[in-house]
């Protein structure tokens, strides 16, 4: 599904080189996608490190559009971002996002 596309917008993150304006889509629209209706579930966001973050869907329902995965392109590669919207970096170079009951 591409629904969730179509929420991409952009937002200043803070990155260790300093303020980037990156695109980004509301984790909870990729979650959706999986599964409707807000059902109990966790999610974990997993970086190529083995970081983890963890958040519920309760959670991820009151934050609604704050949590984002934005995303970084440079002429060599695409890195996928956990963010917020007030420039917050959770998590760098996402790599899987887990959804469990």
């Amino acid at each position: 599904p591409q629904e969730w596309q179509l929420e991409m917008d952009s937002f200043f993150i803070t990155m260790e080189s300093g303020s980037e304006k990156l695109q980004g889509v509301p984790l909870l629209s990729i979650i959706d996608q999986v599964i409707p209706n807000h059902l109990d579930y966790q999610v974990e966001v997993i970086s190529l490190d083995g970081e983890k973050y963890s958040i519920s869907s309760d959670e991820l329902f009151l934050q609604e559009d704050k949590i984002r995965i934005f995303i970084l392109t440079t002429d060599s590669s695409i890195e996928f971002i956990l963010g917020s919207i007030d420039g917050e970096v959770l998590g760098n170079k996402i790599i899987k996002i887990e959804v469990t009951r």
